[in-house]
Formats: structure tokens, sequence, C-alpha cells
């Protein structure tokens, strides 16, 4: 579910369950970033605090990088002042690491491991025209691998945060 956060929108925020099967809520909120920000990581502290004064449940928050930046590599916030100390550390995940890693993306069988496949395409893509055949080819893919129109559909909904082309 996409979740408003008083005048902000947090990208992606899920309810999961355990595999456990244990009654626990845990919401994942995933803030996919597409370009260097300095001030990213104390937004994403703003953003898991509102959530769980919102939800009164236990947040995690992790960052999708997909910006070609090398050196923008976020993952902890920290705050000290007179003995106080507020950390916050999530995980990220920095899309162009993958880039080495095609031939594992593209025999594996996480639906994902395609995403990542297209993004990556979508970076050397010089114009819409290009980024449609990325995203045509990713459709295409999905197909070949057995994925069902739903999945497809749900899918390019994702991808459509990452490669934009016009409506036309």
């Amino acid at each position: 579910l996409e979740a408003e956060i008083g005048k902000q929108l947090v990208d992606m925020l899920m309810k999961v369950n355990l595999l456990d099967g244990s009654e626990r809520w845990i919401l994942i909120h995933v803030e996919v970033q597409g370009q260097r920000e300095s001030g990213f990581a104390e937004r994403l502290y703003s953003y898991n605090s509102r959530i769980w004064l919102r939800h009164g449940r236990e947040v995690v928050s992790l960052a999708v990088l997909t910006d070609p930046s090398e050196g923008f590599r976020p993952g902890i916030y920290e705050r000290r002042r007179w003995g106080f100390v507020l950390i916050l550390r999530f995980p990220i995940v920095k899309i162009m690491d993958y880039e080495d890693r095609r031939e594992d993306l593209e025999r594996s069988g996480n639906p994902f491991s395609l995403v990542v496949l297209t993004h990556l395409d979508a970076r050397r893509a010089k114009d819409d025209g290009e980024r449609f055949d990325v995203k045509f080819n990713l459709v295409r893919r999905l197909y070949r691998k057995g994925y069902g129109r739903e999945d497809v559909v749900a899918l390019l909904r994702f991808i459509d945060w990452l490669v934009r082309i016009p409506k036309d």
C-alpha cells in the first residue's frame, strides 16, 4: 500500500507476515532514490519515524538507489548532542552494483532480477524510443519465463518508477 505522510509520500510501504506464522506486523518502507541527495538519510529517518507514529508498528526502512553516482551510498542517519545519540542504519541496494552480474540476473527466477536488468539497460538508452524498447523487452522476458498477465502488469507499474517514457 502507498502511504501518505503529512504532505510527503513514501515510495512504498508494505505489510508482511513472518514465515514462522507468528502474528507480528512489520511494515517495510522501501524508498527508491534516483539521484544524489544530501538530506536523503535524514528524510528516510523522518519517514520511518512518521510511519511508526501513524501505525504504531515496527518499521524497517531500506533504500533502492538507482542513481549513477558511485560515491552516493547513504546507509546511516546519525544525530548526537550532549550525550544524546540517535542512529538509524538502513540497508541499501545500489542497482549499478549489479552491472557485472547480468548473467546471474538473467538466470534468476526472481522477477525483480529482470527489473534490475531493465533498469541497467534503460540507463544506456539515448532516447524515448530506446526506453520503450527496453520496457517492451522486459515484457517479453517475463512472458518467456512464464509469468502471467497480472504479474506482468504489476511489474510494469513498478518499473514505471524506474523507466519513464512519454504517455503518447
